[in-house]
């Protein structure tokens, strides 16, 4: 039941992304007291093809060791192939400023079967922290690879319509 009320309240944050709206959400785990603070991007067109990315910045605070996590989650849709990151693996920002920034998972990923087993979906964590968070404002995000098990890796090239929706995003998470 708590994954679909999550699931329910990222679509309803990625519908005001959408629109304009900067939105951020808290999330608190009743079981561990842990609390999530976090704003998506909505949906990023690449133009490989029918894929999406969906981005979440996020803000843990943990509750038993009052520690601060931050991460940058990546959903990928209508992968043609299953793929998997291994823990550890890197992930590569390019912005419009030709500066890059790499990113570790925070755990490892496997694609799952969706849309009746036809596509593949692919969630993964990487750890930012708040300096990095801070670099994402400067510059549009043009390209990002995602490394799996070696040698194999995902790139995507993002559609200019959609690539202020990433330091939009990152703004929206720094304001207090």
């Amino acid at each position: 039941m708590k994954k679909t009320i999550l699931l329910s309240l990222y679509a309803i944050i990625i519908g005001m992304t959408l629109n304009g709206q900067c939105v951020k959400k808290t999330y608190k785990d009743d079981m561990t007291g842990n609390v999530t603070n976090y704003v998506a991007s909505g949906q990023i067109k690449v133009k490989e093809g029918p894929q999406l990315l969906t981005m979440y910045l996020k803000q843990i605070i943990v509750k038993t060791t009052g520690d601060t996590v931050y991460s940058l989650e990546v959903t990928t849709t209508w992968l043609s192939k299953p793929f998997v990151i291994g823990e550890s693996a890197n992930m590569i920002l390019k912005l419009s400023n030709d500066s890059l920034m790499t990113l570790r998972s925070a755990t490892s990923s496997s694609a799952k079967r969706v849309n009746g087993g036809n596509y593949w979906e692919l969630t993964a964590n990487y750890l930012i922290t708040p300096q990095q968070i801070s670099i994402l404002t400067s510059g549009n995000l043009m390209k990002l690879r995602m490394y799996g098990v070696a040698p194999d890796y995902l790139e995507f090239n993002v559609k200019e319509k959609f690539v202020h929706l990433v330091p939009e995003m990152a703004k929206c998470f720094l304001a207090k």
